[in-house]
């Protein structure tokens, strides 16, 4: 296959890769601006709060408080916390993966000429008075 013929595959196969990607990088990147609200909360003066306790205990009662849990096992741990052989393993698998999607597009887009080509060749087949 010629290079000209497989680049709408290669494009078919990063769009695939990048999409998934590029959420996973947004989450990674937001995740400590939201890890950083809580932590603000707790840094408020201990004498503020007996002062609004009273007039905070019905709301808070009828209220649930939403508590984020960190995976240890996501994406951004790993990022976080990994050494250099994680992060190199990590990415071994990203090229891995995008290799194996442009098999699977360079692969389907064969296929269906194939099949085309196939479907037309019974049709002349059938259509023809002789065989020659």
């Amino acid at each position: 296959m010629s290079l000209v013929k497989s680049i709408p595959a290669l494009l078919a196969a990063a769009a695939i890769f990048c999409v998934p990607m590029a959420t996973t990088v947004a989450l990674v990147a937001s995740a400590p601006a939201q890890a950083q609200a809580p932590a603000a909360d707790a840094a408020k003066p201990a004498e503020a709060a007996p002062a609004a306790a009273p007039a905070a205990a019905p709301a808070a009662a009828a209220k649930t408080e939403k508590v984020a849990v960190e995976n240890p096992y996501g994406i951004k741990a790993l990022v976080n916390h990994g050494d250099w052989i994680s992060l190199s393993v990590l990415a071994i698998l990203v090229i891995m993966s995008m290799g194996s999607w442009y098999i699977l597009v360079v692969k389907l887009f064969e296929q269906r000429k194939i099949n085309k080509d196939a479907k037309a060749a019974a049709e002349s087949f059938w259509s023809a008075g002789t065989l020659q």
